[in-house]
Formats: structure tokens, sequence, C-alpha cells
């Protein structure tokens, strides 16, 4: 069957699924195209399809090297394996009359073609960067939605599956996704330079292990109605979002985030006990959420070593005694703080007043080391990301409003197309706000010198 021959795609899928198969001096089938290739592309572009096609196509092309194709083909999730993939993959066999079996226990496709048996394992993206691939010897490798993973997760992957490709000809790993972030898989090429669009072509260095081919969804001349769907998705998008999920562009889509250096896998740890001097940050609600985190500060040799976020609360139109018991059961869980920093505002700030004392004053007389200063919210911003950029902030997985707040925060996209230079105001301020007190009161001096030396 020349599955070429009856293939019906767009211009960028040809250009995702073009070969150039010839025989070399020793008798043996040889693929001269580029081995590696990534369709990126916007929503309703036929990605995943293309994948599929792509997997049978290697499947021939091993055929016809007399050997078994053995795939492995990763996802971020297994449900897109469920809800996405094998749907489109099974519809593909069925469509071009491969036999198949799929074990739905362990994730692998039997396929029998040409009289050979060919195997294709799904592994999720966990799976593969945990080591579960040991034992596989791999011809071919294939990523759905890639550009979904971090990019640690991304190389990871890469190295994983191409660890596995062993013991056969012209080895290829291919790409499917729409582009998610700024990060790209610039990795993947052998250049510290950046990699950039230039009109419809991707600028990279020639040494390049991987040849990206973009896909606008207005080109997929198969997707029924296609002008009339891009306009509607392109009334729910910000222009980042157009560029990126209708366009194929990739673009900083995570520009707009205020914690830009936070990372989950590598801030957030399990914390039961701390070593440091213990402070606690706040932002009082004028007339809903009041917010408090517990940290740890350590130092070495007179250099900060380590902030831990240990703990936090939140409540609501609470009085002052009420939150002042919950803030000693912290106390007692973790020590008391030696100075509670805090929104200057809350000298005037009569939350659950009595006798017409502040906040402020209020826990003073309860005990507390109130400190404050005028905050300065660019300041607190760029002192935080600093830290958090040099491994020195570490999050407790038990402060969840604290870690939503990091990876939510955002700075308002303006019309044309910039950001605000503060934070939204929303869910997160209240912790963001605390945080950033205690950034300045802390740390300003010391970032201070840190920019000095």
């Amino acid at each position: 069957m020349n599955l070429e021959a009856k293939l019906k795609v767009t211009s960028y899928q040809k250009k995702f699924l073009s070969t150039d198969y010839y025989i070399d001096k020793d008798g043996i089938l040889r693929d001269r195209t580029k081995a590696n290739k990534a369709l990126i592309g916007g929503f309703g572009t036929g990605k995943t399809y293309s994948l599929c096609i792509k997997i049978i196509q290697r499947i021939q092309f091993r055929t016809k090297q007399k050997i078994s194709h053995v795939g492995i083909c990763t996802a971020p999730v297994h449900s897109h394996f469920v809800d996405v993939l094998i749907p489109q993959l099974d519809d593909v066999l069925n469509r071009y009359k491969f036999k198949f079996k799929f074990n739905k226990v362990d994730k692998i496709y039997y396929i029998n073609h040409g009289g050979i048996k060919h195997k294709l394992h799904l592994k999720s993206s966990e799976q593969a960067k945990a080591g579960k691939l040991v034992g596989i010897n791999a011809t071919d490798g294939y990523h759905d939605e890639f550009d979904v993973n971090k990019n640690e997760v991304q190389k990871k992957l890469w190295e994983s599956v191409e660890a596995r490709l062993r013991d056969c000809i012209d080895p290829t790993q291919s790409i499917a996704t729409t582009p998610e972030k700024v990060g790209y898989c610039e990795w993947l090429c052998n250049s510290s330079k950046s990699v950039t669009w230039q009109g419809d072509k991707l600028a990279t260095e020639q040494d390049s292990i991987v040849e990206y081919i973009r896909a606008e969804t207005k080109n997929n001349v198969f997707l029924a109605d296609a002008s009339g769907y891009v306009e509607r998705l392109r009334s729910l998008y910000t222009p980042k979002q157009v560029e990126a999920y209708l366009k194929g562009y990739f673009v900083n889509l995570i520009g707009n985030r205020v914690w830009e250096y936070f990372n989950e896998e590598t801030h957030v740890k399990e914390i039961s006990k701390s070593y440091g001097t213990i402070v606690s940050f706040w932002d009082f609600g004028w007339n809903d959420f009041t917010y408090c985190g517990f940290a740890s500060i350590s130092a070495n040799n007179g250099q900060l070593s380590k902030v831990q976020i240990l703990d936090e609360f939140r409540v609501n139109k609470m009085t002052t005694e009420m939150i002042h018991e919950k803030y000693k059961e912290l106390c007692v869980k973790w020590g008391k703080p030696i100075a509670d920093y805090c929104d200057p505002a809350g000298n005037q700030h009569h939350l659950g007043s009595k006798m017409g004392l502040s906040v402020i004053e209020q826990f003073k007389a309860m005990g507390l080391n109130m400190k404050f200063q005028s905050s300065n919210i660019i300041e607190g911003i760029v002192i935080g990301n600093n830290l958090l950029h040099k491994q020195l902030i570490e999050i407790n997985t038990i402060c969840k409003h604290f870690i939503k707040m990091m990876i939510n925060s955002s700075y308002e996209e303006l019309k044309n197309g910039t950001k605000s230079e503060k934070p939204v105001h929303g869910e997160y301020e209240s912790a963001e706000a605390g945080f950033r007190y205690l950034m300045i009161n802390e740390f300003r001096a010391f970032y201070r010198t840190m920019l000095r030396g």
C-alpha cells in the first residue's frame, strides 16, 4: 500500500510526513529526510492525527527494512491517551487496514503489518521521566502535546527516549504540540542562541536536531467552517494567546506571571521542622480576607542560606481575638516569631476594633512585634524573584494557598499587549501582599548588598 498516495493532508502536514527513502550501497533502505520533525500548530490543525499517520508511516518504513518497529509514544498524562490519542490511532489503523490489538493494562499496541510484528508503547511523561523505559529497545519515538511539559521534563523525555533508540538504522523522534510557553524546546538546538520565527520560517542554527513545521488553524482546509471556528476562538483569547493557539507561534505566554522564577518541582518541599529564625508576614483584609504566613530564615556565616515558607492561615471577617488564636496555634507548632511583618495601612485599619485601636495597636497589645515600612510593590516582587531564582526559597507542601498564589498571580495585560506594573487584585492578593512585606522588610538590605557584590 502506498500510504502517501492515499493521504489527503494539508500543506503543513505534508511537510511533517514527507519522506525521501533511498537504497544505500549495501542494499539497505535509508531515510534521507531530516530525522526529527516537530509539528507546532494551533487548535484544530490535526496535530494528533498527523502524529498517528507518522506512526504508521514509520511502521511501513521498518517493514520495508524487514525489521520490527518498536515505538515509544509519550503524552503529558495518561488521560490524554484515553481521550485523544487512542481513539485517533484506532481510527487511522482501521482506516488503512492495519491489523492490531491493544493491551489496555500495559498500554501497548501490537500491530501486524507485512508479515512482521510491531509494537507501540504508550508512556506518560512521568513514567518516561522516571525511567520506566528500561528494557525497551525502540526504533522510533513520538511525543504528543510535548510543550505542555516543563522544559526540564521535555529535556529528560527526549534524552530518555533517545537512549532507547538502538539496534536500528535512521531512528527518529517526532513531536506534535500546541505552543504552550516561551521555553519551547530551546535545548533541542545545539546553540545557546534563542530560536526565533522569521516570517513563516523558524530561524535556528544549522545544527538544530529538530526541523520545526508551523501550522495555522485557518490553513486546515479539512476543518468544517474554519473561518467561523477561528473567529469564535479569537474572541476568547488575548492577542498573545491568539498568536500561540491559532497561529502556532512560540510567544511568551508566561510573561505576565508575577513570580516568574517559581518552579513547583524545585521550590515546593515537605518541611517538618525549622532550624532558622521564625518570622510571620501579614496582609489585613479591610472587608474580606486576612492572611498570615510563617517563615523561617537561616543564615550561614552571616550570609542568607534559606528562606522556608512553613505554614499559613487565611480567614474571612474574623475579629482580632479570633485571628490571634489562629496565630498562637502556629506559634505552638513552629515557635514564636521574632518579628511580624505587615502592611503599614494596618495603622488605620480597625478590624474588629476595641476602643478605637487599630489592628496593629491591638496585635501589639497581644504581644506581637508588628513591623512595617512603606511598601514598594515592584521592589518586593524583584527581591522575591531574585531569591527564587537563586534557589534560596523553599515552600512547605501544606501552604496550599501560597503555592496557588505563586502559580496564578499575574499582571494585568493591557490592550496594547504590554503588562501593567501592579499585579491583578483577586483571590491571591492577600498572600502575595504579605510575602512582599516580608521581602521588603527582611531582605531589602541583603538584596542591595547582593547587587553591590
